[in-house]
């Protein structure tokens, strides 16, 4: 009885003992579990194996805010742009922008303010000159990209790179652009001059031999082919004398010389150069010009030439027995001359092509008219040079009018462009439309 009652005092007293050590391991168990929730891991900061981004990119960084103003600008500043940063904070970045840059450079702020996420844009920086440069400032030209961040506060960066070389670069293809032109100028100039002198020996002698001053021809087939001859050498000298005149305005060579004179004086000269090709033709020629026109004050060769164009190519699309137009009216704002035809007139879509160098809008394969296609580029650019306007109005099959608008005032050697209107002619009657910005800005 003692024995069974000592085992039974052992297990009561071993038994607590074993139950005390399991109940705190499942504790620490459910600790160990929860032991991101307890107690948050700390961030690890990584090591700096070099220089920041900001200190090692060759550009200045600055933060902008939601007003444009600089709040923050890398110490790139220094080495760049010879400047201590804080002369570039608040609105002292916007201060040393060229004030022909301003506009864009407001422009590309305001997008990025809209939502915009990156905009470039092209300036140029007013800084202090070198320690071996006279004293004062100036200006250098930049590349400045705004990239939006992704943050509620509307702050935006700002990365401020050098420009120089595309600056230099373009500096330099300007040049030789310059140089290119004038060599073009130059060698048109030389190649006409060699044409030109062959083909008025080649026109006179032709004369000569038709009036007979060289004794009577052998037989009629002699005087044909003479008569080509003569006439082949006058198309290539309107040839050579129209290509030189359109590379004189296309480089802006051309001379105006301002002069008053009578228009009705040019128009009847202009339509009695044309009267022996309409003669020929049998399309009538006729004129006219208002009585208070009077005296214009322009350059007398250039209207004429405009004339002589207008009813070269008015005679050239005019089938026989058709008639062509040329008035001259005064009117509030300028001398208005206009050349009408009852011709093959021109399809709607040719109309923005009208007025190009070289360019005919009939197929270059089928077209039945000679031309080299400057007719109207020279006309464009010799109003242009007066300060004018040209308006054109054509169908098929209705004709074609062509307005020109010298104004009173004396603007020589003015660059401004005027809007040119091209008017299409329907069945019904006449329907306005704008031609396309080139042709707009150029004629």
């Amino acid at each position: 009885m003692g024995v069974s009652l000592s085992l039974i005092h052992g297990m009561a007293v071993d038994a607590p003992a074993a139950w005390f050590w399991l109940v705190p391991l499942v504790y620490a168990a459910t600790l160990w579990l929860r032991r991101e929730a307890l107690f948050p891991a700390a961030e690890v900061p990584l090591p700096r194996s070099g220089p920041f981004l900001a200190e090692c990119y060759p550009a200045v960084t600055m933060r902008l805010s939601a007003n444009a103003d600089v709040v923050e600008c890398s110490p790139q500043a220094h080495s760049m742009l010879k400047l201590d940063p804080q002369f570039l904070l608040g609105t002292g970045l916007l201060d040393r922008v060229h004030v022909a840059d301003r506009i864009a450079y407001l422009a590309a702020v305001a997008d990025i303010r809209e939502g915009g996420m990156y905009r470039m844009v092209e300036l140029r920086l007013r800084l202090p000159t070198d320690a071996t440069s006279q004293p004062g400032h100036i200006y250098r030209p930049f590349v400045l990209e705004f990239v939006r961040e992704q943050t509620d506060g509307g702050d935006f960066v700002a990365i401020l790179r050098e420009n120089s070389a595309v600056a230099r670069l373009r500096e330099e293809l300007d040049a030789a652009r310059g140089c290119a032109e004038t060599e073009k100028i130059r060698f048109l100039a030389t190649v006409s001059h060699e044409l030109r002198t062959p083909l008025n020996t080649i026109i006179g002698f032709s004369d000569m031999l038709l009036c007979g001053m060289a004794g009577p021809f052998g037989n009629e087939r002699q005087r044909e082919y003479t008569a080509l001859v003569r006439e082949s050498g006058e198309h290539l000298l309107t040839v050579v004398n129209a290509i030189l005149d359109a590379a004189k305005l296309e480089s802006g060579t051309y001379p105006i010389v301002r002069e008053n004179f009578r228009m009705q004086d040019a128009v009847e000269t202009s339509k009695a150069i044309m009267s022996y090709q309409a003669a020929a033709k049998g399309v009538e020629l006729e004129s006219r010009v208002d009585e208070t026109v009077g005296e214009v004050h322009a350059d007398k060769r250039a209207l004429q030439q405009i004339l002589i164009n207008l009813l070269s190519n008015a005679v050239k699309f005019t089938p026989a027995g058709g008639n062509v137009t040329v008035q001259a009216e005064r009117h509030a704002d300028g001398i208005k001359l206009s050349v009408s035809d009852t011709g093959i007139g021109i399809a709607e879509e040719d109309l923005p092509r009208i007025g190009k160098p070289f360019v005919q809008v009939l197929n270059d394969y089928t077209r039945q008219y000679e031309g080299t296609g400057l007719g109207l580029s020279l006309v464009r650019g010799l109003v242009e040079l007066h300060g004018g306007s040209m308006a054109v109005e054509s169908a098929p099959g209705l004709g074609t009018s062509v307005e020109i608008t010298i104004p009173f005032e004396d603007c020589t050697g003015s660059k401004d462009r005027h809007d040119a209107e091209i008017l299409t002619i329907s069945p019904s009657g006449k329907t306005r439309r704008k031609a396309n910005e080139a042709f707009r800005q150029s004629a």
